[in-house]
């Protein structure tokens, strides 16, 4: 855009583009205190920015120069002022720049203010391969993709594998939990009020017609941001019971306080109804689900 410019005005941004979008990690975002002038931690290292609906905006970023070595460079940057979409283009308008500099063997950083000319950014929002919700950015480095903070809309419903059977194996109002069929299975409803529910069926191996069954549900608080999914549990249950005689069955509560962080995708190929879970945080797994209709 043209420097030295009026500032765009407030709200003038599409719904699409507001919220918290990062690359790398989740920053701090009140790492500057705009009135101490005082820098703390960042949390992290990446870019972040915050897109307001009155059209506000906050850039956030934390870089380091030679990570690894004996000799490490930093680069803190805070930029806030106000925003504009026309169209494919982004114009920012900065009422704050500040950039804090360490360079690799000087006891002293740098800390100035930058120019509060309007500059526009080339942007779109969409979706990658995997369904995940990105914002593409035509920066000075060039093209950046950054992940949109919160669970995305279209992970939120009911997935299942195999027979679907663990998906209503438990009822918490009645206290009742239905017959196994005898197949393994396992299911997650995730609700848009930021709860889970969880079942698995563990129909275990052979034929014999009155073997075990281990049938656990689980509930609880539902996170999520860019590219993962966290579960943290406040209840659970175990129902271990004989497939020939569903009265021969034990029932125990699960400790309740685990977490659990999954990396999700929603292969767009697929048509967006099989999701694919990969838990990386609270042990290694994977999963393979299917929207249930």
């Amino acid at each position: 855009g043209p420097p030295g410019g009026s500032p765009p005005p407030a709200g003038s941004l599409p719904a699409e583009l507001v919220g918290t979008w990062f690359h790398g990690q989740m920053l701090n975002l009140q790492f500057y205190n705009r009135d101490t002038g005082i820098w703390s931690d960042a949390g992290g290292l990446g870019h972040m920015y915050v897109f307001g609906a009155d059209g506000s905006y906050t850039l956030v970023s934390y870089l380091k120069l030679g990570e690894g070595t004996t000799c490490v460079s930093t680069v803190a940057k805070y930029e806030s002022g106000t925003a504009h979409a026309a169209g494919s283009t982004l114009l920012l308008t900065p009422s704050v720049a500040r950039t804090r500099t360490q360079i690799c063997g000087n006891p002293s950083a740098t800390d100035i203010e930058g120019s509060h000319d309007t500059y526009s950014l080339p942007w779109q929002v969409g979706l990658d391969a995997n369904s995940h919700v990105k914002l593409w950015l035509d920066e000075v480095q060039g093209r950046t993709d950054y992940y949109k903070d919160g669970l995305a809309a279209h992970v939120i419903g009911d997935w299942a594998n195999n027979d679907g059977g663990a998906i209503w194996l438990f009822d918490p109002e009645s206290g009742q939990w239905v017959d196994p069929t005898g197949v393994s299975s396992e299911w997650y409803a995730f609700y848009p009020n930021g709860t889970y529910r969880h079942g698995v069926i563990d129909a275990g191996f052979g034929d014999d017609p009155c073997r075990t069954v281990t049938m656990r549900y689980e509930e609880g608080i539902l996170g999520g941001s860019g590219s993962n999914i966290t579960l943290e549990t406040t209840a659970g249950l175990r129902h271990t019971v004989s497939l020939c005689d569903p009265s021969d069955a034990i029932d125990e509560p699960l400790s309740a306080g685990s977490f659990e962080r999954w990396s999700w995708g929603i292969p767009i190929d697929a048509g967006g109804n099989t999701l694919d879970l990969l838990r990386i945080e609270g042990g290694f797994r994977s999963i393979h689900l299917l929207r249930v209709q």
